[in-house]
């Protein structure tokens, strides 16, 4: 009785669960305050501009839904005073006029309240918030705050993320964020008035990994000054006035990975003890400083990116980063480096990116880009160098990337490209360049721009035009001018482009004389020969020539056919096929023929036959199915009767046994090859060519895949492929089908709705979110569905249980009317739902403006650490209550012994000759008794006196 009731409770919560979220999770309609909600698959969103009503208005009119985010912008509320009751996670109120803040204003929402946005109003000082412990996120930016006062975050026990931006902070109280220390993970007081690092605030944030300080006014870092962070990973001094930074400025930071210290002033740092510490730090940017030199980061073991542009380094010393072997990117743009010592960038084999543009570098001799072997782009932009060898770029085969422009190049040698085989842009513009010795360029560069060049197009320059026609190279950006030729006079000013067209236009028509028949030959034969006598020799012609390109596809079957274009210059050059694919090309190249050879001579004037007709109608199949990407023919459009028939092994009026026996063959291995794929998740961008819709295929055939029949041309593995594909989406279609429609309604495409499948499962299946992807279903469930089964729901994806628990109603109700099904077997089949320990924000990141918040694995390691103390102090807790009661009991046992003593004495007193008689050893005078608290001088009564002497008689 008692399991049956628990049952029965169960289903019942169940269905208090579906309809509280059915009232919870819908938008309400008018919603006062010109809001808009909006109802996402993460929750309900509700926005409200230019509000017309007070916020407790909106809030009542939203306080029934459970509430993601409501957003209020451009309000006028100077004073906030005290909300009423909602749920709501996050709460902004942005450009509201805020001046002022009641306390506890946010009492009613403390349950649910993550994140509070209060950012673009006028506070002048934090708000007393109360007590708000679920409150992870507070942003206060761009207000009119002053300072962040002792105690101001007592109540918010769990905040993580505080963002002060854009005030007027010029300091911080001695016990600033005290009670936030253990907590805080993100502190963000940029665009302030602060003068040095809060250093006593800071110190001992143990959880604290993203520090932002830019935009403020500190002029020095001092020793200690930032200390004890064991977590911080992030540290952003941009933009102050920084001009030293102590040598032990940084103690214990071991985490810290990014460290941003550009647009300051610093001359020189003390880079021997300062880097000491940074034992995991990946990127320094030290740029728009006043540097002299490369600070030495052999200390930086783990450094990726050092960025020092904009600085006043002159030189890059000899080994300047060999201690750095993992570097992948150095900035040193816009210096005054006039010099590269030779192995600057030693055993640097991780570096990709090296930028040098706006220097004074002029020369590049041997050696000064080794050690690089991996560098993919360099910048050498807008330098002073004049002439490039053939050894400049021997150590980088790898790059890509060339920039070259605006410098003062004269000349370059003929082989300084030539290791460069993976060049892809290549900048030579606004240079001195007048002409290219033929084969500086030996590979395509696909871009290669020549803009603000005096070119000198003569002959010399035909190579160039000929190798930018045939490799379609690009020389100028849409944004620059044209390139043009200064001399020879009669070519100055003439566009580049022009001549490539003019260059590309000899060579078609050279290539069409070529084609032209050789008529010379006749002619003279006829002039040297009596009249009439040179029409008897028109029909004698030499024995034909093997075709020496007959293994080519297409060129093969082009040049059998016109056997003058066997005579063109490089095709003796093109590979032929050989082995396997040999027959392959052989089929294309006679279907070509049959194809071409009464086109030929219908072209050259010869009289149409009908033989010519009846080949080419029958060669049209044949070509069709053998030529590549093109052979490939689509069955699918043909309508379902007709693939049927083929697939059953009919033929086609007018299409060849063989021929059709080829498309049907093809057509099954690409239908298992895009099943295969599609069943691995990786679907093919064709799949619908191969993997036609079920609606559009035959009924029998559906069938058959669910009998397990099998296609022409498979194997039994290949049929199970496409088998378990339609499978996979046969409930969907189904579903699609029933949807406006009767249960035994046909589908518009023929499909069957039923295919044996009880009614009640078929309703189940319109359950399914439109556009489910039914490969997430497990093939267990599947199988379950197809043999009239209940599944087991615990086995489906978790969005698809939580999608039925929305729609568990029906789900119940498609199992009413089915026999032999109790409520056990329904409870057995349900899924498990756990409500999560409590929600969570997307990760903070500084880059980016949105204030999600997330959960870190530190943050599950510890909701697990908190898990385990519960569980212990509960131990205890219970150990000391058994404790106490088993004391309780002793003491309570104690007493009660103690008053029945009592009670003995008192009825002894009253009653002494119930007293246990004296020992026989006893003397007469021992045998008196005296009862206690009695006076022996007082007077007994008469009853007593001589029950006494009796006893004292005896």
């Amino acid at each position: 009785m008692d399991t049956t009731l628990l049952r029965v409770a169960t289903v019942v919560h169940y269905l208090l669960l579906l309809v509280s979220q059915a009232v919870l999770s819908t938008c309400p309609q008018g919603i006062v305050g010109k809001c808009i909600c909006n109802d996402y698959p993460i929750g309900i969103y509700v926005k409200c501009k230019y509000a017309d009503a007070n916020i407790e208005d909106i809030i009542r009119s939203v306080a029934k839904l459970r509430i993601q985010r409501l957003t209020v912008t451009d309000a006028s509320w100077p004073k906030l005073g005290r909300l009423p009751r909602a749920s709501i996670r996050s709460l902004h109120l942005i450009s509201c006029g805020i001046t002022s803040i009641e306390q506890n204003a946010f009492a009613e929402l403390a349950e649910e309240l993550e994140e509070l946005v209060l950012s673009n109003n006028s506070l002048t000082g934090i708000p007393l918030l109360g007590s708000l412990p679920r409150l992870l996120s507070l942003n206060l930016n761009n207000n009119l705050l002053t300072d962040i006062p002792e105690g101001s975050l007592e109540g918010a026990g769990n905040l993580r993320h505080l963002r002060a931006e854009r005030n007027k902070i010029c300091a911080l109280s001695r016990n600033a964020l005290n009670e936030s220390k253990g907590t805080l993970e993100l502190l963000d007081l940029s665009d302030n008035c602060l003068s040095r690092i809060p250093a006593q605030n800071l110190r001992n944030c143990i959880r604290l990994m993203y520090v932002d300080l830019s935009d403020n006014k500190i002029t020095e870092i001092a020793n200690f000054e930032v200390m004890n962070l064991p977590m911080l990973k992030e540290l952003r001094v941009n933009n102050n006035q920084l001009t030293s930074i102590s040598s032990m400025a940084f103690m214990n930071v071991p985490q810290l990975q990014y460290l941003y210290l550009k647009n300051n002033m610093l001359e020189s740092i003390e880079s021997s003890r300062l880097f000491q510490v940074f034992k995991q730090l990946e990127v320094l940017d030290l740029s728009h400083n006043r540097l002299t030199k490369i600070p030495s980061s052999k200390e930086l073991s783990n450094i990726r990116q050092i960025r020092l542009d904009s600085n006043r380094i002159t030189r890059i010393e000899t080994l300047a980063f060999s201690s750095n072997s993992r570097l992948q990117l150095i900035n040193l743009q816009n210096n005054r480096i006039s010099t590269i010592s030779r192995n600057s960038f030693d055993a640097l084999e991780q570096l990709s990116i090296l930028l040098l543009a706006n220097n004074s570098i002029k020369t590049l001799d041997r050696g000064m880009l080794d050690g690089m072997k991996s560098l993919k782009q360099i910048n050498l932009r807008n330098n002073s160098l004049n002439e490039l060898s053939n050894a400049t770029f021997a150590s980088v085969p790898l790059l890509t990337t060339l920039d070259l422009g605006h410098n003062a190049l004269r000349k370059i040698e003929k082989n300084v490209f030539a290791p460069l085989k993976k060049l892809f842009w290549l900048d030579l513009s606004s240079n001195h360049l007048s002409s290219f010795e033929k084969g500086t360029f030996n590979h395509r560069i696909a871009n290669i721009l020549l803009d603000g060049n005096p070119l000198h197009c003569d002959e010399k320059m035909d190579w160039l035009v000929e190798y930018l026609v045939l490799n379609q190279v690009r020389t100028f950006l849409p944004y620059q001018r044209e390139v043009v030729c200064t001399t020879p006079k009669k070519y100055a000013g003439v566009r580049l482009k022009d001549l490539m067209i003019k260059k590309a236009n000899e060579t078609i028509q050279a290539v069409n004389a070529h084609l032209q028949p050789n008529t010379v030959g006749h002619g003279l034969l006829n002039n040297l020969l009596p009249t009439g006598m040179g029409s008897l020799f028109q029909g004698i012609q030499p024995p034909p020539r093997a075709n020496p390109l007959a293994g080519v596809p297409v060129v093969g079957a082009i040049t059998e056919s016109i056997p003058s274009l066997r005579n063109l210059p490089g095709l003796n050059f093109i590979p032929k096929v050989e082995g396997e694919r040999a027959q392959e090309v052989h089929r294309l190249n006679d279907a070509i023929e049959q194809l071409s050879a009464p086109l030929i001579r219908l072209s050259t004037g010869g009289q149409p036959l009908p033989s010519d007709i009846e080949q080419i109608i029958k060669s049209i199949p044949n070509l069709v199915v053998n030529v590549p990407g093109v052979g490939n023919v689509d069955i699918t459009k043909l309508p379902p009767p007709v693939i049927a028939h083929v697939l059953r092994g009919g033929q086609i009026p007018g299409i060849p046994k063989e021929t059709m026996d080829k498309i049907v063959r093809e057509f099954m291995q690409r239908m298992h090859a895009a099943a295969e794929a599609a069943n691995n998740g990786h679907p093919l961008p064709d799949e619908s060519r191969y993997l036609p819709p079920l609606e559009k295929l035959p009924q029998e055939l559906v069938t058959g895949f669910i009998s397990g029949q099998t296609l022409p041309y498979l194997n039994n593995e290949q049929m199970a492929a496409i088998t378990e594909y339609y499978t996979a989406r046969l409930p969907l279609a189904i579903a699609n089908n029933l949807n406006g429609s009767g249960a035994n309604a046909p589908s518009s495409g023929g499909l069957p709705t039923s295919f044996g499948i009880p009614p009640q499962l078929i309703e189940m299946l319109k359950l399914l979110p439109q556009g489910y992807d039914i490969s997430k279903i497990p093939k267990e469930v599947m199988e379950s569905v197809g043999r009239g089964e209940i599944p087991n729901f615990n086995l489906l994806p978790p969005d698809l249980q939580q999608h039925f628990v929305a729609n568990s109603q029906r789900l119940f109700s498609s199992f009413s009317n089915k026999p032999n099904i109790t409520v056990d077997d329904i409870l057995k089949s349900l899924p498990k739902f756990e409500r999560p320990e409590r929600p969570t924000f997307s990760p903070y990141d500084l880059n980016e403006i949105n204030s999600e918040l997330t959960h870190t694995e530190a943050d599950a390691e510890k909701q697990i650490r908190m898990q385990y103390y519960t569980a212990i102090l509960l131990g205890l807790i219970g150990a000391t209550s058994l404790a106490v009661l088993s004391l309780l009991c002793v003491y309570m046992r104690r007493k009660r012994l103690a008053t029945r003593e009592a009670a003995v004495d008192e009825d002894s007193l009253m009653n002494p000759w119930q007293l246990p008689p004296p020992r026989a050893s006893s003397s007469p005078k021992e045998t008196i008794i005296h009862p206690p608290f009695i006076n022996e001088n007082s007077t007994p009564s008469r009853r007593n006196v001589s029950r006494l002497s009796q006893q004292q008689h005896i």
